[in-house]
């Protein structure tokens, strides 16, 4: 890989990483996670000339800060990039490492979550690099894709018959679907259903912080994310561009999010939180209500979802998660709908410090085991 200079009149970089429609790597998510107080680091790779010219790899990390452990550099749903950059990646990597080892704060290792599809060849690559499978994953390993560049019969006919059936069920109830301009019904909704299915949550704050830094003018333009010192070795690899930030949003329609809410009168009874990016329109956070649930309302929710998204140019719905273990019920809901399943191949982590991550998997899986016990208290 070589350094190479960005000019005005190249590919936009962020319209680029669009097309992956990853919005956990685009530049106004790095925006929104330093707005969180976290330090992030941004890398461009640029491929030898033998490689084809849109052929190149982006990556954004993250600090997440530990109790005890300090911290480590996150990479979520990333690098960025084709086959043939991932191949070129992967053979450097030891090179590229010494960016962390060298950070400011050292992290105890890097976690990296590939948004290439699982297949056995690259599990075996990372583990001969050094990496192992993380103590949890961060995002869904799995998750269900809809084309909505189907026509809107045809996405019908690809879902299962119960699914159709409670989407007319809802209707039939007079239940409506409009978007939300407040988060307080979603949110009083979420802790609802967290207290019924028992699962973890955010705090406020940070879906109130997601919705509102994406929904309005809050979030900065052309800001430049933090980027690390490069080494200077003739083989040096990473470019992270100082002056990308004043162009990286020229041409790119960025990150929006909108929740959307099914209503029986003036009752909310589901509500869904939608990200959209790139060509897809990705399902965050959903939330319902124990009242009138044989009125099927999240079914007509996310068909309505369906349908906005499409008319609005968007020809992927992504519902964000299944796993028939983890979420039996939310993974029957899901896969009802008729998508494409998608496998990524998980969390995995990158030691740099080899005796301090081992104490924190220990700490790690012992604090996930207790968390299985509490949830059946």
């Amino acid at each position: 890989m070589q350094e190479k200079n960005i000019s005005d009149d190249e590919i936009n970089l962020e319209e680029w990483v669009e097309k992956s429609a990853s919005f956990l790597q685009s530049h106004d998510w790095t925006l929104f996670q330093e707005s969180l107080g976290r330090k992030s680091l941004h890398f461009n790779f640029f491929m030898e000339k033998d490689i084809p010219p849109d052929d190149k790899m982006v990556a954004n990390f993250y600090f997440y800060k530990l109790p005890l452990f300090g911290g480590y550099w996150y990479c979520p749903r990333g690098p960025i990039g084709g086959g043939a950059a991932l191949e070129i990646f992967l053979k450097d990597f030891s090179n590229f490492s010494k960016n962390f080892s060298n950070s400011k704060p050292k992290p105890l290792f890097v976690r990296m979550e590939f948004c290439h599809p699982h297949t056995e060849e690259l599990v075996s690559k990372i583990k001969n690099l050094g990496f192992e499978k993380a103590p949890h994953t961060m995002q869904p390993e799995k998750t269900s894709i809809l084309n909505l560049a189907l026509s809107e019969e045809d996405l019908l006919k690809v879902m299962q018959s119960k699914t159709r059936y409670n989407i007319k069920v809802a209707q039939k109830n007079n239940i409506e679907v409009r978007e939300l301009d407040s988060i307080e019904p979603f949110l009083e909704l979420l802790h609802e259903t967290s207290s019924r299915n028992k699962f973890h949550l955010h705090p406020d704050s940070y879906y109130g912080r997601l919705f509102s830094f994406f929904s309005g003018s809050e979030k900065p333009i052309g800001a430049n994310p933090h980027t690390l010192p490069q080494n200077k070795e003739p083989n040096g690899h990473a470019n992270p561009d100082q002056n990308i930030g004043d162009k990286i949003l020229n041409s790119a329609k960025g990150v929006g999010v909108k929740i959307f809410g099914a209503f029986l009168g003036n009752t909310l009874l589901a509500a869904d939180m939608v990200i959209f990016y790139g060509k897809r329109a990705t399902y965050l956070h959903g939330a319902s209500s124990s009242d009138h649930r044989n009125l099927m309302a999240p079914y007509l929710l996310h068909w309505e979802i369906m349908k906005n998204a499409k008319k609005s140019g968007f020809s992927e719905y992504d519902l964000w998660g299944i796993d028939e273990k983890k979420w039996p019920g939310a993974t029957r809901f899901k896969e009802g709908f008729g998508g494409k399943e998608v496998e990524y191949i998980g969390s995995y982590d990158f030691s740099i410090n080899n005796i301090g991550y081992k104490i924190y998997k220990i700490f790690s899986r012992s604090n996930l085991q207790l968390k299985k016990w509490l949830k059946f208290i």
